[in-house]
C-alpha cells in the first residue's frame, strides 16, 4: 500500500497558501455578509482553499494498492497552460480597461482556452456565452456592483 505523495504535497502547499491569504485578509476590515468589507471576500476564499486543500491531502493519505514496478506515469509539465492563464489575466485587465465587464470575461475565456489542446469549439462557445451572463448576473444584479458592462470607446 502506498500514499499519493504528489497530492499530499500539493494539498499541503495549497493549505499553506490558503492560510496565508486568510491571515492577510484578517488584517483588513471584514464586515458582514450583507455589508462586506475589503477583507471579507479574501477571507472566504482563503478558508475555502484551506478546506479543499485539506480534503486533497486527506485523500492522498488513503492507502492504495501499489502500482506494479515501472507502471507509474511520469509527471509532464507544459508551459502552454501557464502562459495561457497568465495572458488571460492580462486580457481581462485590458478588456476591463477598454471594453467593460462582458468583453473582459469573453477575452478571458478565449485566451485561457488556448492553454488546453483538447478544447472543443462548442464548449468554448458555450463558456463565452454563459460566463459573461453569469458574471453580469452575480456582480451587477446580485451584488449591485457598479461595474460597466460595456464601455463605448468614444
Amino acid at each position: 500500500m502506498t500514499i499519493n505523495k504528489v497530492d499530499l504535497v500539493g494539498g499541503l502547499c495549497l493549505f499553506a497558501l490558503g492560510a496565508a491569504i486568510l491571515a492577510i485578509a484578517l488584517t483588513y476590515n471584514i464586515g458582514s455578509a450583507t455589508r462586506m468589507g475589503p477583507g471579507y471576500f479574501p477571507m472566504v476564499l482563503g478558508g475555502l482553499m484551506m478546506g479543499l486543500a485539506a480534503l486533497i491531502a486527506l485523500a492522498a493519505l488513503r492507502p492504495r494498492a501499489a502500482a506494479p514496478e515501472g507502471d507509474e506515469e511520469p509527471i509532464n509539465f507544459s508551459w502552454r497552460p501557464v502562459i495561457a492563464v497568465l495572458l488571460s489575466i492580462v486580457g481581462f485587465m485590458v478588456g476591463m480597461a477598454y471594453g467593460g465587464l462582458l468583453p473582459a470575461v469573453f477575452l478571458t475565456v478565449i485566451i485561457s482556452s488556448l492553454g488546453d489542446t483538447k478544447s472543443r469549439w462548442f464548449g468554448i462557445a458555450v463558456l463565452c456565452i454563459a460566463l459573461p451572463f453569469a458574471t453580469w448576473l452575480i456582480f451587477s444584479r446580485g451584488l449591485g456592483m457598479p461595474i460597466p458592462l460595456i464601455k463605448v470607446p468614444f
